[in-house]
């Protein structure tokens, strides 16, 4: 539809846009082409193109692309991830009527590998004349579309309708999506490599991942110990070795530390289940963390409280202050003599009272008071 702007003769038609898609493994362009570029003619002859700007739905496209980008015809977003899938919109506005706006909607398809942990129960039967073993196998996937499971044992697919020992489903109240394989009363012939199978039938060309875990009568829940007390007193300057051992487990754990909540010192040096920390500084006090994991049962946790010795501020007061109560401090008047320092640990703290350099019979107490 043409329209004639008023008090300059022209002829103006108003913005349409074709919105085209096209994404690849590693980015991802979003054009907004005008059919027909159009200009808009000023009363002084300047021509004046449209204006073109990118948003996204709950936010700005400038929260996640180059401010720059936001105002060009395409919006190329590098190395998408999935949070920047969602609705985009493209504005156009030359001033001629009503702006166009023109919307599309990019899914991001992606599949991670599974998370494969095994929980195991015991339970009495017939009044404890035997007991009967139950494995759980879980497995974890994030992915969009919605990923299918496959189980398999050994090379073999597990299909519950031809096997009485064994129970497919999907658990409640889980983050992500969730296939659990229960084996009931478990069989000789299930211990074995299990596979868990996923797939998103090849979107976009994704291939399917997959992770296996050998059971076995060994298989066992890890549980680890401190090669030191639950709380460690050091001196500035000294090197600090922590140790957590792993007792028990299979497959062997694998111990990782960590510090909480800041991270571990840029220092810090790990050597397999050994925490090493060279020339302690008061920065480095804090909790740190042993984790053993091997997808068996729950992680083996233990923690360390490091303390570094500190002393600052140290104050000295008498009592009475003749300095500051105007007065002096007659003979035979009780007098209070007062020493504080902060220190870490404060409880740790052992004062010693000098006169003309001997020491005092009032030993270890932050007050002297002589009668």
């Amino acid at each position: 539809m043409r329209e004639r702007e008023k008090g300059l003769g022209k002829i103006s038609r108003p913005i349409r846009w074709d919105l085209s898609e096209k994404i690849e493994q590693r980015h991802m362009s979003i054009e907004g082409r005008e059919k027909k570029e159009v200009w808009r003619e000023s009363e002084r002859g300047q021509r004046k193109r449209s204006q073109v700007r990118w948003t996204k739905t709950a936010g700005s496209a400038s929260d996640k692309f180059q401010e720059t980008s936001i105002y060009n015809e395409t919006l190329r977003i590098e190395g998408i991830q999935r949070v920047q899938g969602g609705r985009y919109y493209c504005k156009a506005d030359n001033g001629v009527g009503v702006a166009a706006i023109k919307s599309i909607r990019v899914d991001v398809q992606y599949l991670d590998i599974p998370v494969l942990t095994v929980h195991q129960t015991i339970s009495d039967v017939r009044g404890s004349y035997y007991q009967e073993k139950t494995v759980f196998l879980r497995c974890t996937v994030n992915s969009n579309p919605p990923a299918r499971f496959i189980w398999k044992r050994g090379n073999m697919l597990i299909e519950q309708s031809k096997d009485n020992g064994v129970d497919i489903y999907e658990p409640l109240y889980t983050q992500g999506e969730t296939k659990v394989l229960k084996l009931k009363n478990l069989r000789p012939k299930d211990f074995a490599d299990y596979t868990c199978q996923v797939s998103v039938r090849n979107v976009c060309s994704i291939e399917d991942k997959s992770v296996t875990f050998r059971l076995t009568n060994a298989t066992s829940p890890p549980m680890i110990r401190l090669s030191v007390n639950d709380t460690v007193v050091v001196d500035p300057g000294q090197d600090v070795l922590l140790t957590c051992e792993v007792t028990a487990g299979f497959p062997l754990p694998t111990v990782m530390w960590s510090r909480n909540p800041s991270p571990l010192p840029l220092s810090a040096q790990v050597r397999g289940p050994t925490l090493i920390l060279r020339a302690v500084t008061p920065t480095d006090a804090g909790f740190y963390n042993c984790t053993a994991v091997n997808n068996v049962g729950n992680p083996a946790r233990k923690n360390v409280n490091l303390v570094v010795r500190t002393m600052s501020n140290l104050t000295f007061q008498i009592t009475p202050d003749s300095n500051k109560d105007s007065e002096t401090i007659q003979m035979g008047r009780d007098l209070k003599l007062s020493c504080h320092v902060d220190a870490t640990p404060q409880d740790k703290v052992n004062y010693t009272w000098y006169k003309n350099g001997v020491p005092c019979f009032q030993l270890g107490q932050p007050d002297l008071v002589a009668q």
